[in-house]
């Protein structure tokens, strides 16, 4: 679940909000600078070097960086917030994905291997009783129809696990495109 797209971009998010956080607390700490000029003039008045510091105090921190760096801090803690809160939907969609895939793939099975033999064994007692003098045509009709109407529904079973299965690997696994 770690590399889902909405996951990243929480991340990515977190990251930066956490960047402005340390920003904003590097801005209280005094910054120091030098700089080193070489000038090379007419020979007749020769060269120059010139050195120069500089120095920025952060002056009135608790008006000025301190209300920065909490509103940075909040943002930071909001940005991790929302990253917990979309690992929770996410595992509750794949949750709920998983649950649809396992009730789809059990109705398929248990149609497959229960109800279908029991309707091929009726049609084939039917057609028997037929052959032997005891059944109408009219029951012969209706056992093979109600075979072919449960071969559909379970053709439609496979074909609904079979999507299950693939939002599951689409969606959450990891040869995602």
């Amino acid at each position: 679940m770690e590399a889902n797209p909405e996951l990243r971009l929480a991340d990515a998010e977190q990251r930066r909000a956490e960047a402005a956080a340390d920003l904003a607390r590097a801005e209280k700490r005094p910054d120091f600078g030098v700089s080193v000029t070489y000038g090379h003039r007419n020979p007749d008045f020769g060269s120059v070097i010139s050195v120069m510091g500089s120095v920025t105090l952060p002056i009135f921190t608790d008006r000025r960086q301190n209300p920065r760096i909490a509103a940075a801090e909040a943002d930071a803690a909001a940005a991790s917030a929302e990253r917990v809160d979309r690992l929770r939907a996410i595992r509750a969609r794949f949750e709920t994905d998983l649950a649809e895939w396992r009730s789809a793939l059990q109705q398929w099975e248990r149609a497959r291997d229960q109800l279908l033999p029991l309707a091929r064994d009726r049609a084939d007692l039917e057609t028997a009783s037929f052959a032997a003098g005891r059944a109408d045509l009219v029951e012969v009709i209706a056992a093979k129809s109600a075979l072919a109407l449960l071969e559909l529904e379970i053709l439609e079973r496979e074909q609904m696990a079979v999507e299950a299965a693939a939002t599951l690997r689409l969606t959450y696994g990891e040869d995602r495109p």
